[in-house]
């Protein structure tokens, strides 16, 4: 009976969301039938099986949102489970009610945190109208999308490293990150992972890279990967992680190009 949320069946993905009527992001594209988001990462489990012949089981959402990449594949049992993390306590509130509409709660265990380099309190700001361009506070300086002026929490984040232990199996787990141009901090928060060379997918967003600090090591780190994939397409060439750089050069300065890569 609150006026500030709905509920709205999916177009795709047999799945039940509650939504934020206030939010023009992922809840207005659910409300309007595209919610197609998750496609990608079908995609990506479909590319990993056939070029590496490996099946996915698991995925690490990072930046889960309302949960609408993990509970559809749930759903339609592409993946057994989903460890799911969102900083931002309204979208978190939406997320665990999205996972009991939809039967997913033995499926899933989520985290009201951020994932970046290091064990810390971080700021996070809110943006007032896309709940899922909400970010790690870097930098104050004015910002396409009037970062500067928005409000800010306080929010916990751990690295990447800190979940993953001797249990874990790296051959069936796919990374997805999708954190506004925090990327280059959640992977150098997972060194030790990466090192195991999971298969993993995040969006490349220049604008929102450099705002974040950069992408200061993040070539680097990717480096035994070789090659990447770009998501948007059906059938891309791969390219070398160097290219990625180029990109960033580029498009840093340009806040609507953004692409998603798959390194496996």
């Amino acid at each position: 009976h609150d006026i500030n949320y709905i509920l709205k069946n999916s177009k795709i993905g047999n799945c039940l969301y509650e939504l934020n009527v206030h939010d023009i992001g992922v809840s207005r594209r659910i409300y309007i039938r595209m919610d197609d988001e998750h496609l990608k990462t079908i995609k990506a489990i479909a590319w990993i099986k056939k070029y590496k012949g490996e099946t996915i089981n698991t995925l690490y959402d990072i930046g889960a949102n309302l949960g609408h990449i993990s509970l559809p594949l749930i759903k339609e049992k592409l993946i057994t489970k989903a460890f799911m993390w969102e900083p931002d306590f309204d979208n978190f509130k939406l997320l665990q009610c999205n996972i009991l509409l939809n039967n997913c709660k033995e499926n899933t265990i989520v985290f009201n945190e951020a994932l970046g380099e290091k064990e810390e309190t971080v700021m996070l700001e809110l943006s007032n109208d896309n709940f899922g361009d909400h970010r790690i506070r870097v930098t104050n300086e004015k910002g396409a999308y009037y970062e500067e002026s928005r409000s800010l929490i306080e929010c916990k984040q751990r690295p990447l490293d800190y979940y993953i232990s001797e249990n874990t199996y790296i051959k069936s787990l796919l990374i997805w990150i999708d954190v506004q141009g925090f990327e280059a901090k959640v992977l150098l928060g997972a060194k030790k992972t990466l090192s195991l060379k999971p298969a993993l997918a995040f969006e490349f967003w220049p604008y929102g890279l450099k705002r974040a600090g950069g992408i200061n090591g993040l070539c680097d780190l990717l480096i035994e990967y070789k090659t990447w994939n770009n998501l948007f397409l059906d059938n891309p060439d791969p390219q070398t992680i160097n290219e990625l750089e180029k990109l960033y050069i580029k498009y840093q300065n340009d806040d609507q190009f953004s692409i998603d890569v798959l390194l496996y």
